[in-house]
């Protein structure tokens, strides 16, 4: 008869289920960071792309250089302004997502590093 050997040890097991619990939720709220940068990255590249598209098409209208330069100005304040919001969405979202991945993952360590302690102790 076979007999199968465990790759890890069960006490070795026990100790790192907790740690793998960590890492799991951590790679999920790594996961759900990501989507929410690119979303905020796609809806901020949209709303650019329709603001250069408009810019264009009201340049072909302009009667003169003077009528140009006020088109670019505005375009440019525009943009400006878009850019300065965006960073504002992006530190916010970072900030956010900051936030809600340090506080549960402390408890699990937290209460990791507590049962190896109690664990050497006995």
């Amino acid at each position: 008869m076979q007999q199968t050997v465990p790759l890890m040890p069960q006490s070795m097991l026990e100790a790192c289920q907790p740690n793998l619990g960590a890492a799991t939720w951590n790679t999920e709220r790594g996961l759900k960071a990501a989507l929410e940068y690119q979303l905020e990255g796609m809806r901020f590249a949209a709303k650019r792309a329709y603001c250069n598209l408009e810019f264009m098409r009201r340049l072909r209208h302009c009667q003169g250089w003077q009528e140009v330069l006020q088109l670019q100005q505005a375009w440019w304040s525009g943009a400006a302004a878009d850019y300065a919001e965006e960073w504002g969405r992006i530190v916010g979202t970072g900030l956010a997502v900051a936030k809600s991945d340090v506080a549960p993952l402390q408890g699990t360590l937290y209460r990791t590093a507590a049962d190896a302690k109690a664990r050497r102790a006995a």
